[in-house]
């Protein structure tokens, strides 16, 4: 039987953040924490604690394949991200 991922409960206000510009998030676990989408824009989403921003194996391989995983630990940087999505929604 396969255990369940563990949520990174430091990453509830951001992706609360997330949601109030109108993104939805779909927890998902491994590699990546999660996944940020708008309509068919999508990005695989990492929550990083400020002063914590190691990456994992499995992480600098996904970088090195081009997946555009994101990392975010400020509301700033959440902000960013949903204009992007946005952007690119709208095109």
């Amino acid at each position: 039987m396969r255990r369940a991922a563990n949520i990174d409960t430091s990453s509830k206000p951001l992706v609360a953040h997330l949601k109030t510009q109108g993104i939805g998030y779909a927890h998902v676990g491994g590699a990546f924490d999660g996944l940020a989408f708008l309509l068919e824009v999508a990005f695989p989403v990492e929550w990083k604690t400020p002063g914590k921003e190691t990456l994992t194996p499995a992480q600098l391989r996904l970088i090195a394949k081009g997946c555009p995983v994101k990392f975010l630990s400020t509301p700033e940087q959440v902000e960013a991200l949903a204009n992007k999505m946005k952007a690119m929604a709208a095109r």
